[in-house]
Parts: C-alpha cells; sequence; structure tokens
C-alpha cells in the first residue's frame, strides 16, 4: 500500500507504541499502515461518514487486521472515552472544522498527550488554538502532493496550559492570519468556534453508547495481548521512515528556541502564520510555497495598479502590499542557507 506523501509524513509522527485514534480515517490507509509496520499495536479508526468507513472496513478485512483495528462511526472525539488514548490524528478537514472538534471533545483531550494535525486551511488558526489548550509545537513538515502544498503538526501536551508563546493577537483565532493552503473558514465555522455553549453542538453521547465504548475498549486490550499471532505484514525497516526521532532529535527539538516566546508581536504573527519550526528549521519545501505565493501576490498586485485610484483599489494594493512584506520577512529565514549553498 503506497501512501501519498502527506499520509507518510503524518505515519512517520506517530511515536511507536502508543495509543492513537485516527479521526477522519477515509479509507483507512494510515491506520493499516501503523500497524504493517509496527508502530501501534491497536488503533481506531473513526469517520463520520458511513461511506468512507466502509470502504475503511473493507480494506482492514482484505489485511486480515481486524483484530487489531477498532472501526467506529463517530463525529470527531464524540465515541471516545477519555483516557483511551493518548495520540489524535485528524487530517483531510479544514482548519476550522478541526478546531471545532477539539473544542467540543475537551474532555477526551485531557488524556491526550499528542496531537498530529494536517489541516487543509487555517493552519495559523489551528496552530494557536492547540497552544491555548495547552500543547506546544514539537515538529511540523510541509510536503507538496501533486501541486498542493500540505502542513502537518505534530504537538505535545505541555504541563502549563495557559496560552503559551506570548502570543496575544487574536487575528488569527478569527481567521485573518493563515498559512494560505486553502480559504479561510466560513463565517458559521469561525462563530461555532467562538460561540457559546448553548450553541455548540452537544458532544456528550448517550449511556449506552457510552457503554459499548467502554466494551470495545476492552475487547481491543485483549487484541494488543495478542499482538504477537499478528500476520507477518510489517514492512522491513530500510523500507519505512522512521516512526520516531532519534533521541538527539528529540531533545534538541524538546529543548529548542521551537517553544521560547516570540520576541514581538510581528514576530509572533508571522510564526503562527507560516510555523515557527518550519521557517527555523529551513524546511525546503517551505521556501518554495513561500516563493510561490510571493510571485502570485506580486502578479495580483500590478493588475491592480490600474485600479488604485479607486479607494477599494487603494485598500486592496495595501493589503497586497503587507502580504507580500509579511512573505518576504518569512523567505529571510531561508537567507543564510542560500548565501551557504552559493558559496559551494
Amino acid at each position: 500500500m503506497e501512501l501519498s506523501k502527506r499520509l507518510e509524513a503524518i505515519v512517520s509522527f506517530v511515536d511507536k507504541g502508543c495509543t492513537a485514534a485516527d479521526v477522519g480515517t477515509d479509507h483507512g490507509y494510515v491506520p493499516i499502515t501503523l500497524i504493517r509496520r509496527g508502530i501501534v499495536d491497536t488503533i481506531i479508526a473513526m469517520d463520520v461518514k458511513p461511506g468512507p468507513l466502509k470502504r475503511a472496513q473493507e480494506h482492514v478485512e482484505q489485511m486480515n487486521l481486524s483484530e487489531w483495528i477498532d472501526i467506529r462511526l463517530s463525529d470527531g472525539l464524540d465515541q471516545l472515552v477519555p483516557g483511551e488514548v493518548d495520540t489524535v490524528m485528524m487530517s483531510g478537514m479544514g482548519g476550522y472544522l478541526i478546531i471545532q472538534l477539539l473544542h467540543r471533545g475537551q474532555q477526551v483531550l485531557k488524556n491526550v498527550q499528542t496531537l498530529i494535525l494536517s489541516p487543509q486551511s487555517a493552519t495559523a488558526a489551528v496552530r494557536k488554538y492547540i497552544m491555548k489548550i495547552g500543547f506546544t509545537i514539537v515538529k511540523e513538515v510541509m510536503v507538496e502532493d501533486d501541486g498542493k502544498f500540505y502542513t502537518v503538526i505534530k504537538a505535545s501536551r505541555v504541563n502549563d496550559c495557559e496560552a503559551s508563546d506570548g502570543l496575544t493577537d487574536d487575528s488569527a483565532a478569527d481567521g485573518t492570519a493563515t498559512n494560505g493552503t486553502a480559504t479561510n473558514g466560513s463565517a458559521s465555522n469561525k462563530q461555532a468556534v467562538n460561540g457559546s455553549a448553548s450553541n455548540r453542538p452537544a458532544a456528550k453521547e448517550s449511556a449506552s453508547n457510552r457503554s459499548a465504548v467502554e466494551e470495545s475498549a476492552s475487547n481491543r486490550s485483549a487484541a494488543k495481548e495478542s499482538a504477537s499471532n499478528r500476520p507477518a505484514a510489517k514492512e522491513s525497516a530500510s523500507n519505512r521512515p522512521a516512526a520516531k526521532e532519534s533521541e538527539s532529535n528529540r531533545s534538541a527539538v524538546n529543548g529548542s528556541v521551537f517553544n521560547r516566546s516570540a520576541a514581538n508581536e510581528p514576530e509572533a504573527e508571522l510564526f503562527l502564520q507560516y510555523g515557527q519550526y518550519l521557517l527555523e528549521t529551513k524546511d525546503p519545501v517551505t521556501r518554495k510555497y513561500l516563493q510561490k505565493r510571493k510571485d502570485n501576490f506580486v502578479l495580483i498586485k500590478e493588475k491592480y495598479l490600474d485600479k488604485s485610484q479607486s479607494l477599494s483599489g487603494q485598500r486592496r494594493l495595501l493589503e497586497l502590499e503587507k502580504e507580500i512584506a509579511q512573505i518576504e520577512r518569512a523567505l529571510g529565514y531561508f537567507q543564510d542557507k542560500e548565501e551557504g549553498n552559493s558559496r559551494l
């Protein structure tokens, strides 16, 4: 089973031996790969749509992995019991939907130590939200797949659950600062994220559903004991990316500048928009994305030069100039690397 670059990046972020749930599993490729590679012993695959979930079930059965992959019809984290998993993955959905699902599943998140997220839009809002609820970003990667750019974020829980990184600008949470991989969330999504408890969908399952989930958890526990009897489907270590960072890399990430407070508000906004980890590690795909984004904005700006006499044209021109300046600041993080390559 060959994964896309985006799904491969998600798999590479999963810690070996964790207990995980894949929310929005679609065809079930990530859970199947994690089991086959021996990264996890059991996993929960969940989706809100019966169609994709049925296909995931079929794929799991074809691989003879039903004993180790628990398929659940669930809206977000609704069918998870608190303490059942320590890692939650979400991908293939917009950033504001991810925020909604995390917000609604706060009881489950209390026991979650790791989030692996790949929003298709509003990435800055996702970064800000997960830091607000007590997680710190430990790693990011950007991949280009079929001409589209995707960001994958890995975040770990920190002891201090206050808002981190000195970020005080609420504009990102409202969708005004995104990474540009897709359009901003709709007004209804934003309202749902910021709305009162009375306007949010109820997150509690019925007692009968909860009981069924808990029973499933006990069955999965039994399956974990029989992991050694799993069909010999694991891929060789040489053919798969490392499932866990080396200890030296892990300590470097946990104690590095990636968790420090931003020096000022503009820097904090830049890190939210384009990713502190991506900029400071000079991620090559991020550089390509930034340059392409800048070129697009420059072309749009040239079209607006003739319309700059109108008030709306002047306003749009200022917005474009601000966007281009922000991208140039982000590209500045790659300057030292480019100069070094030119000297070789």
